[in-house]
């Protein structure tokens, strides 16, 4: 049993969260770029709109999504989506459940 972190996602929250990663894997090292790929097919994948999150895939999705709110807010576009998603991996609760 390992701890990780559920994120309760509507459609539009895992749009908004793959959009981030795959702006931010077109600008990294390859090796990277597999890992993120790797985070988007799980992300697609989810059963129930439940995402679980390692440390690692909690740090790439937060600097992902905050990258492109400085992106929109540079552009001078709204980014309430961007926030709400934000908030919603901030406050996630750990969670207990079977390795993976």
């Amino acid at each position: 049993m390992t701890k990780q972190r559920l994120v309760k996602m509507t459609c539009g929250d895992r749009n908004i969260l793959v959009k981030a990663l795959r702006s931010a894997q077109e600008s990294v090292e390859p090796e990277l770029s597999g890992k993120l790929q790797l985070f988007i097919d799980r992300i697609l994948s989810m059963p129930k709109r439940r995402l679980y999150l390692n440390d690692e895939e909690y740090q790439y999705a937060t600097l992902c999504l905050n990258g492109m709110r400085n992106d929109y807010l540079a552009a001078d576009r709204s980014c309430g989506g961007i926030d709400r998603l934000l908030l919603k991996l901030v406050r996630a609760s750990y969670r207990s459940i079977v390795s993976r």
